[in-house]
C-alpha cells in the first residue's frame, strides 16, 4: 500500500472515530456558542470539539511530525510539510437544527495542494473519500461504490449545487453565482458539506 492510500484510510477511520464523538449529541438539548466572525453568525457546540479532538488524538499518537489546522482549535505547524486539515462539522448550522446536512471533513494537505479527502456523515453512515491517484468513492458499512463525474460538455447541462448564496460575500463571487446558475439546467441551494461530494 502507498502512503496515499495508508493517509486515505487513515482518513476515513478517524472520520468514523469523530462521528462515533459526534452521535450523541446530534438532535439533543446541546448549548451553542457563537464565535462571531466576519460572516456572522458561526455556532460551535460540545460535538464540534470532541470530534476535533477525537481527529487531533490519532494525528498526534500515529504521524506526531505532521501538521494539524483544525475548524476549532487553530494550527499546529508540523516538522513535516504534511497538514492535516479538520473541520470536526461542516454544516453546524445544520447539525444544531437536527437537519442531515452536516459532515465530518478531514483533508490532508502536501504543503502544495490537497491529496487525501473524507467527508463522512455519521447519522446517514455514507463517507464520500477521494485521493490523489485513487478513484473517488463512497461508503457504507460494508457497501463500496466508485464514484464519476457525469459528462456535461454545456453549461446548460450542468448542475449547480452550493450552499447558501448569501455565504458569497465579494461581487466577483456573487456575479459568478449569478452567472453560472442561470445558464445552468437547475440551482440547489442549502446542501452545505454535500456539494463537496
Amino acid at each position: 500500500m502507498n502512503r496515499i492510500a495508508e493517509f486515505l484510510e487513515f482518513a476515513y477511520d478517524v472520520a468514523l472515530a469523530a462521528g462515533a464523538a459526534i452521535l450523541p449529541h446530534f438532535r439533543e438539548a446541546i448549548a451553542v456558542e457563537d464565535k462571531r466572525n466576519a460572516l456572522g453568525y458561526d455556532p460551535v457546540t460540545i460535538a464540534d470539539r470532541a470530534a476535533e479532538e477525537v481527529i487531533r488524538a490519532a494525528i498526534a499518537h500515529t504521524y506526531p511530525d505532521h501538521g494539524i489546522h483544525g475548524e476549532e482549535q487553530g494550527r499546529n505547524v508540523g516538522a513535516s510539510p504534511l497538514t492535516w486539515v479538520i473541520d470536526p462539522i461542516d454544516g453546524t448550522k445544520s447539525f444544531i437544527l437536527g437537519h442531515l446536512h452536516w459532515a465530518t471533513l478531514v483533508a490532508l494537505h502536501d504543503g502544495a495542494r490537497p491529496v487525501v479527502g473524507v467527508v463522512h456523515q455519521p447519522f446517514v453512515g455514507e463517507t464520500f473519500l477521494g485521493a490523489i491517484g485513487h478513484d473517488a468513492e463512497w461508503r457504507r458499512a460494508r457497501e463500496r461504490r466508485v464514484l464519476r463525474t457525469r459528462q456535461c460538455a454545456r453549461i446548460e447541462d450542468a448542475i449547480v449545487a452550493t450552499t447558501d448564496p448569501r455565504t458569497f460575500r465579494s461581487v466577483g463571487e456573487t456575479e459568478a453565482l449569478r452567472v453560472v446558475s442561470e445558464g445552468a439546467r437547475f440551482t440547489r441551494y442549502g446542501g452545505d458539506c454535500y456539494c463537496y461530494t
